[in-house]
């Protein structure tokens, strides 16, 4: 049976643009990996525990405890650093915990 030369060379070109392909495919995958955001399964897990751990406190703690814990769960930390988060409706502003236990206070 003799060989097809265009056959032979259409079939090189298909198997490289398929590789092509799946490379791109590869980088594409990690990039959003490394710099997108979190995916809609992540995001909605997330939002179902806040969900599940807010319905908990209100059966056990009541809805004060429940609104305090969910506005202490989206307190905001720069750079990874500890933070006071003494909550809404405390006597002592919430702010950064320094490696000596001291924190910012209006004098400051």
């Amino acid at each position: 049976m003799p060989v097809d030369v265009g056959f032979a060379h259409a079939s090189d070109r298909l198997l490289f643009a398929a590789v092509l392909v799946y490379a791109l495919a590869v980088l594409g995958y990690a990039f959003a990996f490394a710099f997108g955001r979190a995916g809609r399964a992540a995001i909605r897990a997330e939002q179902d525990a806040a969900l599940r751990t807010e319905a908990a406190l209100r059966r056990t703690a009541g809805p004060a405890a429940a609104r305090a814990a969910a506005a202490q769960s989206r307190v905001l930390v720069g750079a990874g650093a500890p933070f006071d988060t003494a909550g809404p409706g405390s006597a002592e502003p919430a702010g950064p915990v320094f490696a000596d236990g001291s924190t910012l206070t209006a004098q400051d």
